[in-house]
């Protein structure tokens, strides 16, 4: 896999709330496809190419802390019944120093890239279209997706910027639940 060169002017798109970043090109943008319930989904395009272009597309879901020879077998299974069990066994490859595997094209996906990490399955998806993304160009987006540190919980409140706890100053308030968790998961750290 070709790795992408430090001097190309790339955007960063980064997902704490899955923990990862992948790089795509400038005249590029991204869109969030969720919610389909369950799925995380986020497309990549080119900006100038409307619909007739492919993407890059990246689902995740909850893989019920499935290990990864539990999910690479589950998914060859599913693919041997189907329609690609000429495709088996599916090539192993790495994501970021994770075990990963490579699903081969059908229909308008031209690769799928599945790693689990930490409870979740992420599928990175080569998506076909009239005016088709290269693979050089995704072979070099996958190259620098990146799975983020995972923060210690003793070390939360240090990263949160310049915010020093007072205790003493700290009332108690009955709120919504359904607040609690919107003001949660909005909130920056």
């Amino acid at each position: 896999m070709q790795i992408l060169d430090e001097n190309t002017d790339y955007k960063t798109y980064r997902n704490e709330e899955f923990g990862f970043e992948i790089k795509y090109p400038q005249g590029w943008a991204f869109h969030d496809l969720s919610p389909i319930e369950g799925v995380f989904r986020i497309s990549f395009w080119d900006k100038d190419c409307s619909i007739e272009c492919g993407s890059v597309e990246i689902n995740i879901k909850n893989g019920n802390n499935k290990s990864f020879q539990q999910i690479k077998q589950e998914t060859e299974n599913k693919y041997s019944l189907l329609f690609l069990p000429q495709a088996l066994p599916f090539k192993e490859i790495e994501v970021d120093n994770e075990q990963a595997f490579i699903i081969p094209g059908y229909e308008f996906i031209l690769g799928v890239v599945v790693v689990a990490h930490e409870g979740y399955i992420y599928e990175i998806s080569h998506v076909y279209s009239e005016k088709d993304v290269p693979e050089e160009l995704f072979n070099q987006m996958l190259s620098t997706f990146k799975f983020l540190d995972k923060i210690p919980e003793s070390q939360i409140m240090e990263r949160v910027k310049g915010i020093e706890p007072s205790y003493t100053a700290w009332k108690a308030v009955a709120l919504p639940l359904s607040y609690t968790r919107n003001y949660i998961r909005g909130t920056e750290i």
